[in-house]
């Protein structure tokens, strides 16, 4: 008979085994998944996701959260087929895109 220490014991081993599983496989979505779904290149919200969920990988209990917020956030996004929204943890860029090179010759008025 298995005492009560040895079944939380092996819940607690099964929950640690089953979160490192879920991240690893947001984290090989994330990488797999088109740049175009995750919006415009300057704006890095594909790189954004990839080290946020590497760096959660260091992070007690990391691997859980950051698998959570991915299915969450992008793989609904993702599913939808929809625009990938920025992790919270990434700031919105700074600075404006910048214009078409060759700069484009103004359009006339309409009418």
């Amino acid at each position: 008979m298995l005492g009560v220490f040895t079944l939380f014991f092996m819940l607690m081993m099964l929950f640690a085994f089953a979160s490192v599983g879920l991240w690893i496989y947001a984290l090989v979505e994330v990488v797999r998944a088109p740049e175009a779904a995750f919006g415009p290149p300057w704006d890095n919200t594909k790189n954004a996701w990839t080290i946020g969920l590497a760096v959660a990988f260091a992070l007690p209990g990391g691997t859980i959260v950051g698998a959570i917020l991915w299915w969450m956030q992008g793989h609904k996004a993702l599913a939808a087929g929809t625009q990938v929204p920025r992790p919270f943890w990434s700031p919105r860029p700074s600075y404006p895109p910048q214009p078409p090179y060759p700069p484009q010759p103004p359009q006339p008025p309409a009418g």
